[in-house]
């Protein structure tokens, strides 16, 4: 109970998703984050025709172009949709085990 009430308390005084929060509801979407290498990511994404060079935005978000790095499951959102998140336009271009439990969940990937 003193987790939810601290997640919920932090989410409210920081209105996106942060590494302390670690977990953020936005437009009733669950995000969390991850940090992994995203070199096969990006390759894939780029052998898939989705273009922009790969970048680490100032506040450790990783990026493909100006489109903030999502993971989500594949049967809730297509590989290569354009998502809203609380960090930014976002596309889907990777998935993880969450997405077996949670198809309302995405994961953002950062440098954090």
């Amino acid at each position: 109970m003193v987790a939810l009430t601290l997640a919920t308390t932090i989410q409210a005084k920081e209105n996106r998703l942060t590494k302390r929060g670690g977990v953020f509801y936005h437009d009733g979407i669950k995000e969390t984050w991850y940090n992994l290498d995203m070199k096969k990511v990006v390759r894939r994404a780029k052998e898939k025709g989705i273009e922009g060079e790969y970048n680490v935005r100032e506040d450790g978000v990783k990026c493909l172009g100006e489109y903030v790095i999502v993971a989500a499951p594949y049967d809730t959102w297509d590989y290569g949709t354009c998502v809203m998140t609380s960090l930014g336009k976002g596309v889907v271009i990777d998935t993880g085990a969450f997405a077996l439990s949670n198809k309302a969940q995405i994961d953002i990937a950062v440098a954090w």
